[in-house]
């Protein structure tokens, strides 16, 4: 991409798939467990069993 991105507009930030950071900690966290899916190579389930 060749554009500053934070000079940006929100619907141009949008048009263009660019997505932001969580705000705090909490947003973090929320996000890796809603979408842990691309972690699962690093740390595999695993079955008590």
């Amino acid at each position: 991409m060749d554009q500053d991105i934070y000079k940006l507009t929100p619907e141009k930030r949008r048009e263009l798939s660019v997505k932001e950071l969580p705000g705090s900690l909490a947003e973090a966290v929320e996000s890796v467990k809603s979408d842990s899916e691309f972690l699962s190579p690093i740390f595999p389930a695993t079955s008590s069993g």
